[in-house]
């Protein structure tokens, strides 16, 4: 009985650890997959009430998982940007920016609950 209990706090141990690294490759994209460059670009600092939603960027008519609030995402390419925010329990966020070269936009958003 015992070894299965240490397996099973093993396997849970393992699974938490993937997730989290998972979430750290799927979280923070690879350069030129949402219009992101290796130096320079634009700087987006997304902040939510409550915080803990999830930043999606759209790209290419799709909306791509960036990070969870607060963020700050390096190295946009510059141009027009729709920024989503998400939350469950909550009405989403949707607002577009514009990312200049070498200067940084903000997202604040307070989120309504449904």
């Amino acid at each position: 009985m015992r070894t299965v209990h240490v397996a099973l706090i093993i396997a849970c141990f393992i699974v938490c650890f993937m997730l989290t690294a998972c979430d750290g490759i799927v979280g923070k994209r690879a350069l030129g997959e949402v219009g992101m460059v290796e130096s320079g670009g634009g700087i987006l600092k997304v902040t939510s009430y409550p915080e803990g939603a999830k930043v999606f960027v759209k790209e290419n008519d799709d909306f791509i998982y960036m990070d969870h609030t607060p963020t700050i995402l390096n190295g946009l390419t510059p141009g027009e940007k729709e920024v989503k925010i998400t939350k469950e329990g909550y009405s989403d966020h949707v607002e577009t920016v514009t990312v200049v070269e070498g200067d940084s936009v903000e997202v604040n958003a307070i989120l309504e609950g449904k």
